[in-house]
């Protein structure tokens, strides 16, 4: 056995990997302390989703269906999702004629629905995801750029459906928005704070 020329693709990507997850632990940590959610930081790998930091909470519930290290296709969940709704178009597309994954009946196969999706996606700056790796569980994702403005990476919180997806208390209507979307919003706005710094 001997090391091929992908061990010099990894390495290149490992710097910025560990600069991104040691600036944003204490941020997301806090994140999940107040929302009782799991919390993922995760980035794009070639065609798949590679999570880079995971924090649990003491909530009876923790999603760990996501190991730090570990990768995820990029039509299931939210943070895939936006991470390939902000991919450039060829690698959308490379993407999805690679194969689309089914977890679950909620599972995106459509490649037609699926681009349609990753366009509402990059429009409204965040996607709720529900039911579509495990029935019962969502995530919500949001991005976070750099200081040139550049996309560099998702945040995300799993949880129970009932807990991501409920609307607010007296919000109603198809455009309201999840509950804990502000709490992620305000984390990823203070990343990329730090980033620009």
């Amino acid at each position: 056995y001997s090391l091929g020329l992908g061990i010099l693709e990894i390495a290149r990507v490992v710097p910025t990997v560990t600069h991104l997850s040691e600036l944003a632990a204490d941020l997301l940590r806090a994140l999940a302390s107040r929302t009782g959610a799991t919390v993922f930081l995760s980035v794009r790998q070639d065609t798949a989703a590679l999570c880079i930091g995971r924090f649990l909470t003491d909530s009876p519930v923790q999603v760990r269906w996501w190991d730090v290290g570990g990768t995820r296709p990029m039509n299931c969940g939210a943070a895939p999702r936006l991470l390939l709704a902000h991919a450039p178009p060829d690698e959308q597309e490379r993407t999805i004629a690679a194969g689309l994954t089914r977890f679950t009946p909620h599972s995106e196969l459509d490649p037609d629905r699926l681009r349609a999706d990753l366009a509402t996606i990059r429009e409204r700056g965040w996607i709720l995801a529900v039911d579509d790796v495990f029935v019962g569980l969502s995530a919500l994702a949001v991005p976070v750029f750099d200081s040139a403005g550049t996309f560099v990476g998702a945040i995300s919180i799993a949880g129970l459906s009932a807990q991501l997806a409920a609307p607010p208390e007296g919000a109603s209507g198809p455009d309201r928005d999840p509950p804990l979307l502000g709490a992620l919003q305000q984390t990823a706005r203070n990343l990329s704070r730090r980033i620009r710094g």
